[in-house]
C-alpha cells in the first residue's frame, strides 16, 4: 500500500513535525527533494512559496514515499535543551520529576538527601508527528496508532533519562523514584491505555487512580536496551488525574500552591490547548475546562510556533523591537510573542475592538516593515490568526469568569512556561483577563515540576495528592446557559 511520506516516519517512529496530523493544513511537515521532486499539488501550492517549490520542497504529508527518493526533512527541529549543575556533593539516592507535557516534555534529577534540583532537561514531546493537540493524538491512538504513540513517549522518556545520567554521571542504579505528572490523555498514552472513552461522550478515562510500577514495566524493552541507564530499577508512580480533561497535571498544580490548605479561595490556571482551571480552598474545588485551542501554544496560527528556538516571545513595538528565543532569526510567533502583537495592533488601531485587520491589511495579513522579505513573511500575522486568538481568550475568559461568578479569589495562579513568559499588561489589553483578575495574577512558572518535586520530598505527600481529587466537583463549561453567552461577549478585544 503506498503511504504518505509522513505515514513511513511515523510507522517507522522518526519525527517530523506535523501539527495538523496530516491534515495539508499547517505547511510544517517540509522535506527537500535532492533530485526529481513530485509534482506539487494544489494544497502544496497553497501552503508553499514558488521559490520553494522551485527548490524542490514539498510536504510530507502529500507526497508518496518511494524506493528511490532523496530528500531531507527541513520542517522545524526542536533543540533540547539542559539546564542546572551539580553543585552538591554526591547523595546517596534520587528521583525524577517528569512533567509529561503535550507540547514540551520537562524532567528534573533532585537529591533525596538535599532536596535539590541538580539538572533540569527538556525536549519536544515527539508525538507532535501525529498532531499539535490532544485531540489529533486521542483520533490517532483510536485508528490504531496507539502502540506507535507509547513508543514514541517511552523512547524520548529514556532519552530524557540518559541526558541526565550523562551529564551528571551519577549511576542510573541511584535513581530510585519517579514522579510524573501529565494531563489525562498523556498519561493514558504513556501506560498504553485505550483512548476511546476520551474521544466521545460522556469522555470516561481508563483510570484515573494514582498508578505505581516499577521503571522495567513502563519502559519496557527500550530500558533494556540503554546501556546508558543499567541497573535503574525505580519506583514509578503517575499521580491520579480528575476527569477526562483535568488530569494529574493539574493535581501537581494544586498540590505545589498548597491550596489544599488554603483557607481562602484560590485560582490556578493553566491557559493550552485545553485551558484548565480550578477554583478553590481546603474545603474543596471547582475545576473546568475550556477549549481554547492550540493558539496560545503556537498552533493554528499560520505564523505560529512552539517556544523554542527562533520564537518571538515578546514584542515591544511595531518598528519592530522584537525578542526571538535563542537569539536567532525570527522563524514565528509563540503565544506570548502573538499576544504582545495583538495588543499592539490594537493599539494603533491596525485591528478594531471586533478584532477585525483595517483594509491597509485585511487582505494579505499585517507584516512588519523593515525587515528582509524572509523574515517579514514568517512574521505575516493575517486575519484567521486573529479569529483563532480571538476564540482562545475568549474561551479562557470565559471559563474563569464562570468559575469564580464575580467572586474574585485571593490570588489566581498562572501555570506553565507560557503563564511565567506572558506580559500581563498585554493579556490585559486584548481581554484575557479583567483589569481586576489581572491585578490578582501570580505566574507559577512549571507547578507541575514544583508540585513533583515536593511530592517526592514530602513524607505526607502521596496521602496529601490523593485526598485531592475525591474533593473536587467538576463544571461542565459546555452546559452552563451563560457560557455561550459570555463566550461571545469576550470575543470582543475591548474588555
Amino acid at each position: 500500500m503506498e503511504q504518505t511520506i509522513l505515514e513511513w516516519y511515523q510507522k517507522n517512529h522518526e519525527f517530523i513535525d506535523a501539527p495538523c496530523n496530516g491534515n495539508g493544513s499547517c505547511g510544517r511537515c517540509k522535506v527537500q527533494f535532492q533530485k526529481e521532486a513530485p509534482k506539487a499539488d494544489a494544497i502544496e501550492r497553497k501552503l508553499l512559496t514558488e521559490a520553494e517549490i522551485e527548490q524542490g520542497i514539498r510536504l510530507a504529508c502529500r507526497t508518496k514515499m518511494t524506493e528511490n527518493a532523496e530528500f531531507k526533512v527541513i520542517g522545524e527541529v526542536f533543540d533540547k535543551t539542559v539546564s542546572g549543575h551539580r553543585d552538591t556533593k554526591e547523595e546517596a539516592s534520587y528521583g525524577i520529576a517528569f512533567d509529561l507535557g503535550s507540547t514540551t516534555l520537562a524532567m528534573q534529577l533532585i537529591g533525596l538527601d538535599s532536596g535539590a534540583v541538580q539538572i533540569t532537561v527538556t525536549s519536544i514531546n515527539h508525538q507532535r508527528a501525529y498532531g499539535a493537540d490532544v485531540i489529533s493524538r486521542i483520533q490517532a491512538a483510536n485508528d490504531g496508532k496507539l502502540h506507535d504513540l507509547q513508543i514514541m513517549i517511552q523512547k524520548d522518556m529514556i532519552n530524557l533519562l540518559e541526558q541526565i545520567v550523562d551529564k551528571t554521571g551519577i549511576g542510573a542504579a541511584k535513581i530510585q523514584r519517579i514522579a510524573i505528572a501529565g494531563n489525562t490523555t498523556m498519561c493514558h498514552l504513556l501506560l498504553g491505555y485505550s483512548c476511546i472513552g476520551l474521544g466521545r461522550a460522556p469522555f470516561s478515562p481508563v483510570s484515573l487512580a494514582m498508578h505505581k510500577c516499577k521503571s522495567q514495566e513502563l519502559l519496557g524493552k527500550f530500558l533494556e536496551l540503554s546501556e546508558t541507564l543499567s541497573g535503574l530499577q525505580a519506583e514509578v508512580l503517575i499521580l491520579p488525574g480528575i476527569s477526562a480533561f483535568v488530569g494529574a497535571d493539574i493535581v501537581a498544580g494544586i498540590y505545589a500552591c498548597d491550596m489544599d490548605k488554603k483557607d481562602t479561595p484560590h485560582m490556578l490556571i493553566d491557559i493550552g490547548t485545553n485551558g484548565e482551571m480550578v477554583l478553590g480552598d481546603a474545603n474543596g474545588f471547582l475545576v473546568a475546562s475550556t477549549a481554547a485551542g492550540p493558539v496560545f501554544e503556537g498552533g493554528a496560527i499560520s505564523c505560529g510556533m512552539p517556544a523554542v528556538r527562533g520564537a518571538v516571545s515578546h514584542v515591544d513595538s511595531l518598528k519592530p523591537s522584537l525578542h526571538v528565543i535563542g537569539e536567532t532569526q525570527p522563524e514565528g510567533f509563540c503565544g506570548s510573542g502573538l499576544i504582545d502583537l495583538a495588543a499592539l495592533l490594537l493599539k494603533a488601531g491596525i485591528i478594531d475592538e471586533n478584532g477585525t485587520l483595517c483594509d491597509a491589511y485585511f487582505e494579505y495579513g499585517f507584516q512588519f516593515e523593515g525587515l528582509d522579505a524572509k523574515e517579514r513573511k514568517k512574521l505575516i500575522l493575517t486575519q484567521s490568526d486573529l479569529r483563532e486568538l480571538q476564540m482562545g481568550k475568549a474561551a479562557i475568559r470565559a471559563g474563569m469568569e464562570l468559575l469564580y461568578k464575580n467572586k474574585m479569589p485571593e490570588n489566581i495562579y498562572l501555570s506553565g512556561g507560557f503563564g511565567a513568559a506572558i506580559d500581563l499588561h498585554s493579556a490585559e489589553e486584548i481581554g484575557l483577563f479583567s483589569k481586576l483578575a489581572a491585578a490578582k495574577v501570580i505566574p507559577m512558572g512549571n507547578t507541575v515540576l514544583k508540585g513533583l518535586h515536593k511530592f517526592l520530598m514530602d513524607a505526607d505527600g502521596e496521602s496529601r495528592v490523593l485526598k485531592i481529587p475525591p474533593k473536587t466537583t467538576e463544571m461542565l463549561l459546555a452546559k452552563e446557559a451563560e457560557f455561550e453567552e459570555t463566550y461571545i461577549e469576550y470575543m470582543q478585544f475591548e474588555y
